[in-house]
């Protein structure tokens, strides 16, 4: 069966040079059928789609090849390349950061680089506030369970922007989900410090101070937490457990 896989690959990547773009899919296509996860044939069919201008159906493929294979520079800069086609500068600056933290070095990384540092210079895209496109990508990587790549877009996040609480937010919810309490106090903390009146941070401190059993202080966070919003019942119960 391995054999046989293999082999469509090849046959795939031989009619894809040829410029036989029908069959290429079509092999590649029958590759994914046995091994969704293939980062080669992923790759390759987001290559064609965007020789065909489908920059935005050949970002989740890029994607897809990443996730199966995040050592591949060529993965990491047709990723960004595309993100770059699609205007989506911000995008591409993070992902262009999380490639640096995989240890990605080379030619094609550092002209993707150089690209998307003359853009920026032209399009001034940095600001004092994220855009929503550069909060999704640390919250999707979360709701997924993606910790690890979580937690580097939130710290990119917090270096970029570092006098917006949302970054800090969320990297306290992630530090305190894979068991940093400490670190997770100092991230919450710093919350508190841009917007004093977030209750849900209040209530968040609360719970990472009961679990390092600084309790009059984990106490003192959930009642503030309360009274800045009532509603909570969350909060009501780890008062009680505090």
């Amino acid at each position: 069966m391995r054999h046989t896989i293999d082999k469509a690959l090849q046959q795939g990547i031989a009619a894809h040079n040829e410029g036989k773009i029908k069959k290429a899919k079509r092999l590649y296509r029958a590759v994914l059928v046995s091994q969704p996860k293939n980062p080669v044939a992923n790759h390759n069919l987001g290559l064609l789609a965007v020789s065909e201008n489908k920059h935005k159906a050949a970002l989740p493929l890029f994607q897809k090849a990443l996730e199966a294979n995040p050592r591949e520079e060529l993965f990491w800069c047709s990723l960004i390349d595309t993100l770059m086609k699609v205007e989506k500068f911000e995008n591409a600056k993070i992902v262009l950061d999380q490639a640096k933290t995989h240890g990605i070095e080379g030619e094609k990384i550092d002209l993707v680089k150089s690209q998307l540092g003359s853009i920026s210079k032209r399009q001034n895209i940095t600001s004092a506030t994220p855009s929503r496109e550069q909060l999704s990508i640390p919250l999707e990587h979360y709701n997924h369970r993606r910790y690890d790549e979580a937690e580097k877009s939130a710290i990119f996040l917090t270096q970029q922007f570092p006098e917006h609480k949302f970054s800090y937010k969320l990297l306290g919810a992630i530090l305190a989900q894979t068991g940093r309490s400490l670190d997770a106090k100092a991230a919450f903390s710093t919350a508190l410090e841009i917007d004093p009146k977030d209750a849900e941070v209040h209530g968040n401190l609360g719970v990472v101070l009961q679990q390092l059993r600084e309790f009059k202080d984990s106490e003192t966070s959930l009642r503030q937490s309360i009274v800045l919003k009532a509603d909570i019942a969350d909060t009501h119960y780890n008062l009680g457990v505090t």
